[in-house]
């Protein structure tokens, strides 16, 4: 029997066992990606999408947030914020500093009957972006691994290095971003005239 270059039979054994391996391997590397994809498909979208801002500005399309996270300067804008929320939301998330750690207490307290989870964290260096970023993600990672669901970082209080380390925490964990306007009495925010304002909304 004539046989592709001349080559004997069992040369093409050898080479048709060694394609039903390749194949072999290459149907489980396809089946493992496709498992990974499907498992890290949020960090791929994110990856997908990084620097990238679908919306901007306005009304929020969506305010039904599971979980919510607040830079804070005082307890009356994010008890505000989380009064807005319904449902209401089954956790929340503190970024202080030590000059408002009595503030976050203050909204700690307040929720405590409510059967909301309450987490908060310290930043040391609130002047540091870096530091509010690191501390912001971390706030983040914990609380939506405990309960995941849709979520937003409110950036409204603190230093404006704050909110730019929160803003980008929330843009990486692919979280919207909000913003609270509002006109001031003196040093207290007058609550009848806030608005929550959109800064990013994640793609969904």
């Amino acid at each position: 029997m004539y046989n592709l270059f001349d080559w004997n039979d069992h040369t093409w054994l050898i080479l048709d066992q060694a394609g039903i391996l390749v194949g072999d391997l290459l149907m489980l590397l396809s089946i493992g990606g496709a498992v990974y994809a499907f498992m890290e498909r949020g960090n791929i979208r994110r990856w997908l999408y990084r620097n990238s801002f679908p919306k901007i500005g306005g009304k929020p399309d969506n305010r039904n947030w599971r979980n919510i996270f607040f830079t804070v300067s005082n307890a009356e804008l994010p008890l505000w914020v989380i009064e807005q929320l319904q449902p209401q939301p089954q956790a929340v998330g503190l970024l202080a500093t030590a000059y408002s750690e009595e503030q976050s207490k203050a909204i700690a307290r307040a929720l405590v009957n409510r059967d909301i989870t309450v987490r908060s964290k310290i930043i040391d260096n609130p002047d540091d972006p870096g530091d509010v970023h690191r501390q912001a993600r971390a706030l983040i990672e914990q609380i939506q691994s405990m309960c995941p669901g849709s979520a937003a970082m409110d950036i409204t209080g603190g230093k404006t290095t704050m909110s730019l380390g929160a803003f980008m925490a929330a843009e990486e964990m692919g979280i919207d971003s909000i913003y609270v306007t509002t006109q001031m009495q003196g040093r207290r925010p007058e609550l009848s005239s806030a608005r929550i304002i959109a800064v990013s909304e994640t793609q969904t």
